[in-house]
Order: C-alpha cells, then structure tokens, then sequence
C-alpha cells in the first residue's frame, strides 16, 4: 500500500510542478553525487520517507491497526489489490488520454 501511495504522491506532485506551478520546486540538489544517486536521494527523501512516516503514524503507531482490524472485515486482500491497480493505471489512462484524445 505504501508503494502505491508513494506512486499517487509521486503522480499528484509532478501535475502540481510541471502543470499549475510551472516550476521544478519538489528536489534535492547535491553537488558532491551522481545525478544517479542524487535522484535516488531525492526520490527516497521526498516521496517515499513522507509516505512511509504518514502510515507508521496513522495505522502502525500504538498499535492502532489492532482496532483497525476489529473494526473493518478482511477482504483476502481484494481491497489493497484494487487501489493498487488503479493507482498505476489512473496516470496511465491519463496520459493515453492527452496523448491520444485530447490533440
């Protein structure tokens, strides 16, 4: 789940750079790496780190996905398999979509 939040972020902030903003505000420059690794940094810090923080506090933290599970059923993992695909397909249609339809 955290992949494809980290995904959806990823997706959300780049329309948010290149389209409303028109600028590169999102990044890590360090002068002493390869753009290789200074990418990887950049991508790890910015847009993973924040998603995994955000679950470990909304769901892991003081052992709240104990009442999470009590609460909610269990769908054999349908649900987590859902929002996956959706959250790599919805970009996908989108581009498809401005590529293909919209010109």
């Amino acid at each position: 789940m955290s992949i494809a939040m980290t995904f959806n972020f990823l997706f959300f902030t780049a329309i948010l750079q290149r389209n409303i903003l028109g600028s590169i505000f999102y990044e890590i420059n360090l002068t002493s790496l390869s753009d290789v690794n200074n990418n990887l940094i950049t991508i790890l810090i910015l847009f993973v780190l924040p998603i995994v923080i955000v679950n470990y506090f909304l769901i892991f933290r003081k052992k709240r996905y104990e009442e999470l599970i009590k609460k909610y059923p269990y769908y054999n993992g349908k649900l987590a398999a859902t929002y996956i695909s959706m959250s790599i397909s919805f970009p996908i249609v989108l581009v498809f979509i401005v590529v293909f339809v919209i010109p």
